[in-house]
């Protein structure tokens, strides 16, 4: 391995509209943390004399993520506040639903795309956010901006034990 290829930038991890994937948020760094979780869903049934309940699959939890995105303004060659405010903008607004959703549907927030290049990707909707804005300009603008985020995975097929989680 050279020493140049140890230093390489890796691509940059991503969240893009499933309806229109030109309108996305690419991480300034990639998060140095990614937490999944998720679980089964299980029916505890009680039978009388039973030494213990008895356990019935309902069904799997969605999977979900959380991981915190960094965007520092002065990292920007230009513009930094202006792409703070965007990676801002862009979690509020996808956080809320649709104006007008043509049907029942789309009636929710909109649908993301999780994108890790070389690791995986996810559909998903945004679950939970918190924004820490940090360190303002003298136009009170932050110079500094932290999003903890959570998404939760959305399926529109039957998912089986025997069956890749990541597609």
């Amino acid at each position: 391995m050279s020493m140049q290829a140890s230093f390489a930038t890796p691509p940059k991890m991503q969240i893009a509209l499933l309806d229109d994937p030109t309108q996305f948020l690419e991480a300034q760094f990639n998060p140095e943390e990614l937490v999944e979780s998720g679980g089964a869903d299980w029916a505890r049934a009680v039978v009388p004399g039973l030494s213990h309940k008895i356990k019935q699959f309902i069904n799997t939890k969605d999977r979900t993520l959380k991981f915190t995105l960094r965007f520092i303004a002065n990292a920007y060659p230009s513009n930094g506040p202006a792409r703070l405010k965007a990676a801002r903008r862009f979690i509020l607004a996808n956080s809320n639903p649709v104006a007008m959703p043509g049907d029942v549907g789309h009636g929710g927030a909109p649908q993301l795309l999780f994108l890790w290049p070389n690791y995986f990707s996810m559909t998903a909707v945004i679950d939970t956010w918190t924004i820490k804005s940090q360190r303002f300009t003298t136009d009170n603008q932050p110079a500094d901006l932290s999003i903890e985020v959570g998404l939760e995975q959305i399926r529109a097929e039957l998912l089986t034990s025997d069956m890749d989680p990541d597609t």
